[in-house]
């Protein structure tokens, strides 16, 4: 009843974030209501259960896949085997013909890693897109970059895009 709510107050673009949306076991009911009416239902997930719920996932508008980087960036961040889980989740989406974006967020644990985003970019044929985790929004200020650190990432991020990278992609109601 949420959604038909939603519409009737002109919601267009519903995105199901988390904590991780994919651990529901409505997601599905979810996602077909969203989809019956014609709504952008675009969905983030760390990919954990992305094989578990390719069904659901087929059936997403935008589909963005959260990517710390490196193996030891990503296990740091996310817990040892993570990064091996992600790529696997990767791999499948691809495996089905879904695509998807990633997004990093840059902290002092993964403050190197467009690099490796944007080779894994090129290799799987994914869109990348970054983001900074600020001081004033962290509970761990600690992992914040600084000023200086956070130049010098968007001057990275920046260096690919101006070289043609695919980078902050715009979601569609495109199936």
């Amino acid at each position: 009843s949420l959604i038909d709510e939603l519409y009737e107050m002109g919601t267009r673009h519903v995105s199901l974030n988390g904590g991780e949306a994919l651990m529901r076991d409505d997601i599905e009911i979810i996602v077909d209501k969203i989809n019956a009416k014609n709504m952008l239902c675009q969905l983030t997930t760390n990919g954990l259960l992305a094989r578990d719920k390719i069904n659901v996932l087929k059936k997403v508008d935008s589909l963005c896949l959260s990517l710390d980087g490196d193996k030891k960036s990503t296990d740091l961040n996310r817990g040892a085997g993570a990064y091996d889980r992600i790529i696997d989740a990767i791999e499948c989406l691809n495996d089905n013909k879904i695509k998807f974006y990633t997004n990093t967020v840059l902290t002092k644990n993964n403050k190197n890693a467009v690099d490796e985003v944007m080779e894994l970019a090129g290799k799987y044929g994914f869109r990348a897109q970054f983001s900074l985790l600020r001081q004033e929004d962290s509970p761990d200020k600690a992992i914040s970059l600084d000023d200086e650190e956070s130049r010098a990432a968007i001057g990275k991020v920046l260096e690919y895009k101006k070289a043609g990278f695919n980078i902050m992609p715009l979601p569609s109601k495109e199936r």
